[in-house]
């Protein structure tokens, strides 16, 4: 368990610690997560529910585990690469660019707000102290079970969809009529 305070009563204040358990509580509770959309769909803006980077809530949790977002920085580096050589190892030629660019967009917006049968692979993952002693997490098949949940067929089809027209694309442009 990584621990950064030594306090571990509720109701601490801002610059206490917690550990990565609590973080990710804090993070992936789906009551939460629910509340914030909510409130956003009555809004009728975007107020940042999910997990973002610079919301208040996972601000919150990365101040006070800074851990959990070395950590999360370490998966989703080790995401985009396994999905990057997944999509290279596929020969898209030149809707590869394009692909790769919309997986990365769609991981991340995953990890934003994951799947509810994402969030226990995703704290497992977190979890796990053996992964994270590299610059990136080295194993496989620990990302292709995360990517297997965390990505539906609707973004494998976008990716698809963006690869294919990028190959559209150059073809028309190569013939001197482009149309879109």
């Amino acid at each position: 368990m990584v621990r950064y305070g030594e306090d571990s009563k509720k109701g601490r204040d801002m610059e206490e610690n917690i550990t990565v358990e609590e973080a990710i509580e804090l993070l992936f509770n789906r009551e939460s997560i629910e509340a914030a959309i909510r409130a956003e769909e009555e809004a009728d803006c975007d107020i940042g529910a999910g997990l973002d980077w610079g919301s208040n809530k996972a601000f919150t949790a990365f101040v006070k585990n800074p851990a959990l977002l070395h950590r999360m920085t370490v998966l989703r580096i080790s995401l985009n690469r396994e999905i990057r050589q997944m999509l290279q190892g596929w020969n898209l030629g030149v809707g590869e660019k394009k692909a790769i660019e919309t997986a990365r967009t769609r991981i991340l917006s995953r990890l934003q707000l994951p799947p509810q049968q994402a969030i226990p692979i995703l704290e497992s993952i977190l979890m796990r102290d053996d992964l994270y002693n590299e610059e990136f997490i080295s194993n496989n098949q620990v990302l292709q079970e995360l990517l297997s949940v965390l990505c539906d067929r609707s973004d494998w089809e976008e990716i698809a969809t963006v690869a294919g027209n990028a190959v559209r694309e150059g073809v028309l442009v190569n013939v001197g009529t482009r149309q879109l």
